[in-house]
């Protein structure tokens, strides 16, 4: 399952809805990831690092995340691996306007990732306008939280 978080602008009319979780289709497994969302730099990469590995959990999901720097909300797949024998590997995403780190967004503790947010205090327009970001397309703020619905 998964949700649409959808914004609009007030001063430029500008909307966007971000799509988080990946859905029921997907079980997450390594070769899942690798074949279905990964792009080829970015399999190759993950396959190095897993090289001689025993992969214990594999996780995904498209995430929101925000830039600090630019206060901008962006969507991006995020995945995270538990191995036997060494520490957890978790992707790392860079901003695509000043190319900071992004930060994921977490409300109350609670990523949103579609799995937790509906049923929680977090189902409220309230708590999201409080994250107060700006429009990427003309940098006023609030960018203003309008509507969520669920995605299969």
């Amino acid at each position: 399952m998964g949700i649409v978080i959808s914004v609009d602008c007030d001063s430029c009319g500008y909307g966007q809805g971000f799509d988080v979780d990946v859905g029921d289709l997907f079980i997450p497994t390594v070769d899942n990831l690798i074949e279905n969302f990964l792009n080829k730099r970015k399999s190759s990469e993950l396959l190095k690092i897993i090289e001689g590995e025993m992969v214990k959990e594999c996780d995904f999901y498209y995430g929101l995340f925000i830039c600090d720097k630019c206060e901008t909300l962006q969507r991006r797949l995020h995945y995270s691996l538990k191995f036997m024998a060494r520490d957890e590997f978790h992707s790392e995403h860079n901003c695509s306007k000043c190319r900071r780190k992004l930060r994921e967004i977490e409300l109350n503790g609670i990523k949103l990732d579609g799995t937790e947010f509906f049923g929680t205090e977090l189902n409220n327009i309230e708590t999201l306008n409080r994250l107060n970001c700006r429009c990427r397309s003309c940098g006023m703020r609030p960018l203003i939280y309008i509507d969520n619905i669920l995605w299969d």
